[in-house]
């Protein structure tokens, strides 16, 4: 992921007023949004999960990535991952982009790295990509036959999450790293793999959202 330096620069000088201390998806608004809209001067829209808030530019190849410390009920996150904190899940993307380079599976992931820190609180960038949620297939017109045939070849691997997305990967990338990514999902535990958190980048399935949920 190549990200220039002057507007990631520009994002994180705009976030420089953010409140980090405690934040959830109830205080991401009015803790990091509005401070945010005053500095920053370009379009932007914004996103929330219970263990992350995303900042998306519709110019931008990237988003930002802020995890969350508390969750909703304003109890602090844990559960994240034996590689990290417990409360930091964009950590935990970061740590299995890692590790996806060792099975030889790391294009089926959008890249997440951190990219500074504002007061000591970590920020990360991840590839932008179009979720499934918002643009389904590039590749729609799947048979009955091959999404059959995903259902076979998932049995015994991980659940068959979304077989037409998983059909594009095995087109995407042939069946060696199709059965690399379905091993490492399993050994790695990777779960809520819901429509809003795989997609695409150009034609390349990918997965968005990896860091599980464990609270």
């Amino acid at each position: 992921m190549e990200i220039k330096k002057e507007e990631l620069k520009e994002i994180l000088d705009a976030l420089d007023d953010a409140e980090f201390c405690s934040l959830n998806d109830n205080c991401f608004y009015e803790q990091v949004i509005q401070p945010f809209k005053e500095n920053y001067k370009h379009t932007f829209s914004y996103e929330t999960g219970a263990t992350k808030g995303v900042l998306i530019f519709p110019n931008l190849d990237f988003v930002i990535k802020i995890p969350f410390t508390y969750n909703s009920d304003d109890e602090e996150l844990c559960g994240a991952d034996d590689s990290g904190p417990g409360w930091n899940y964009c950590e935990v993307e970061e740590i299995k982009c890692q590790k996806a380079k060792i099975f030889g599976v790391e294009e089926c992931f959008a890249e997440t790295i951190l990219v500074g820190e504002i007061y000591n609180y970590p920020i990360y960038a991840q590839e932008k990509a179009t979720v499934f949620t918002q643009g389904g297939s590039p590749s729609p017109n799947k048979s009955d036959e091959e999404l059959n045939r995903i259902e076979d070849m998932c049995e015994g691997h991980a659940e068959c999450f979304n077989s037409t997305w998983l059909s594009d990967a095995l087109d995407f990338f042939g069946e060696k790293v199709f059965y690399n990514l379905l091993s490492f999902i399993d050994n790695y535990d990777i779960s809520d793999l819901h429509d809003a958190n795989i997609g695409y980048i150009g034609m390349r399935p990918v997965l968005v959202d990896y860091s599980s949920f464990n609270d």
